[in-house]
């Protein structure tokens, strides 16, 4: 990357980073700790060596919360308490959180306000047991509350589909369904259409508390699905366990992109189930994709998606081996291919796109290995770097993907690693830069981007003054042109 010199930015690139500081931003990564329910918001258009504190939260509920997007504006953001096990998890709740960043247009140009802050949305709290995941689609989000098993009677599980076009009404609430499933299980709910919403249904016998030959309880993953409208009609159903096309054994993982709903199942199942929903007919359809051949002992468990990419990542592991796998829910054919695979030396701890773009898929591995890999039309390493020497296990450090860039949290020294990515398509390097923080950080995320509001993720973009610099496309980007020679 080239950089102007000092001089100049004294003279004349003051202004040229101003009014890209106003374009578009890379956003604010958000931490929860061990110890309170503080949500600390830091702003990642400052500098890299030196991150700075935008503002803070006191969450309700119990220390240690989990993250997690929440609606499609990319500005908000679900902080998730699942509850305590002494009180079997009913001291749960989800509460809903805006950063406050604002995505203007002033004389045809876009232009970022982050005045507003951190809030809490107060239509929006959600209280139930262990409430888990968070799933985004057509502008809700749906919310699955797990429940207790071991409660006597066991709590149930409860879905909860939120409208983010009502987040901070003053007249209504946000949460436009709700409804209770009998018992209780680990399962999901997609918000599919303006009325519709899929949700996974708890095994018979665990309902029942039949357990298994070993006297252990029946799983908690569940096997088949339901479709209903927010009045209780079931419009699409895949109960039937024995047809691979119309359930989904030992699901754990989903992803939705426009009208198409993934389901990861488990090896007996041996494939993902790909539900459609035609938006014309109100139809749904379901279809099951094989494994690969050969991979009869293999699952996946966590699908990733991007609102910019077509395809869907997924894990695909067996007992000692690891694996990504490429999903396209668009292919022809039924079976997955062995080309679609990529074999990995360790556990991967997470996985996801770099969130500008899409293009990218960021790798962490349980050995303190970060990758950087292109997927279209296959699996390519681009970038790589070890951030955690010595690291073991997963617990060790966890990664959160941004714009151009990745976090890296490490709960032992207490340390943020920030992770430069805008060289890597060019063959570049990754700069990595440490931050001491003061606590033991449990869970991040990174949030406050307006959609059209984020810088791009390429080096060949931008320019630099020993900050994250940000993406021209007006004006400045003239006067740079003719000062091409400086870079």
């Amino acid at each position: 990357m080239k950089f102007f010199s000092p001089t100049l930015l004294a003279v004349l690139g003051m202004a040229v980073l101003a009014a890209s500081d106003e374009e578009c931003t890379r956003g604010m990564l958000l931490i929860t700790d061990t110890d309170s329910t503080a949500l600390r918001g830091y702003d990642l258009d400052g500098t890299l060596e030196n991150i700075q504190v935008a503002g803070s939260l006191t969450l309700a509920g119990n220390n240690g919360q989990y993250l997690q997007h929440a609606g499609t504006s990319g500005i908000t953001l679900g902080a998730v308490d699942r509850g305590t096990e002494e009180n079997f998890y009913a001291d749960g709740s989800v509460s809903f959180v805006t950063t406050g960043v604002e995505l203007h247009i002033h004389d045809g140009l876009p232009v970022i306000h982050k005045d507003e802050g951190l809030s809490l949305i107060a239509n929006a709290a959600i209280d139930c047991a262990r409430p888990i995941h968070l799933a985004s689609h057509d502008n809700k989000v749906a919310v699955f509350c797990d429940g207790s098993y071991d409660a006597v009677p066991q709590l149930n599980s409860t879905v909860w589909v939120v409208d983010e076009s009502l987040f901070g009404s003053a007249t209504q609430s946000a949460i436009v369904y709700t409804e209770t499933l009998q018992g209780s299980h680990h399962g999901v709910a997609v918000p599919v259409d303006d009325n519709h919403v899929m949700y996974s249904l708890a095994l018979d016998d665990r309902i029942n508390r039949i357990n298994g030959v070993n006297g252990s309880p029946v799983s908690a993953l569940p096997t088949t699905f339901q479709v209903v409208d927010y009045d209780g009609n079931v419009l699409h159903s895949l109960d039937d366990e024995i047809d691979p096309n119309a359930s989904c054994s030992g699901f754990h993982g989903s992803s939705a992109i426009d009208n198409t709903i993934a389901l990861a199942c488990d090896a007996d199942h041996g494939g993902i189930v790909v539900v459609d929903y035609n938006q014309n007919t109100a139809a749904y359809a379901s279809r099951a994709l094989s494994y690969p051949v050969d991979y009869t002992v293999h699952r996946t468990g966590t699908l990733v998606d991007h609102p910019k990419s077509s395809l869907i990542i997924g894990n695909f592991a067996g007992a000692t081996m690891f694996h990504l796998m490429i999903l396209d829910p668009a292919m022809s054919g039924t079976q997955l291919q062995e080309s679609s695979i990529l074999e990995l030396e360790a556990r991967p701890c997470k996985f996801d796109f770099e969130q500008s773009e899409g293009e990218h898929v960021l790798v962490w591995l349980a050995n303190g290995v970060f990758r950087v890999y292109a997927i279209d039309p296959a699996w390519s390493l681009v970038a790589e770097i070890t951030v955690l020497e010595g690291m073991e296990s997963c617990a060790q450090g966890s990664m959160t993907p941004g714009y151009g860039q990745a976090f890296v949290t490490e709960p032992l020294t207490q340390k943020l690693y920030s992770l430069d990515l805008t060289h890597v398509d060019h063959g570049g390097s990754i700069e990595v830069a440490e931050t001491a923080l003061g606590f033991t950080p449990v869970s991040s995320i990174v949030s406050g981007v307006p959609v059209g509001g984020e810088c791009s993720g390429h080096d060949g973009d931008f320019a630099s003054a020993g900050a994250w610099v940000k993406h021209l496309s007006f004006a400045g980007a003239t006067l740079l042109s003719a000062l091409g020679m400086l870079f």
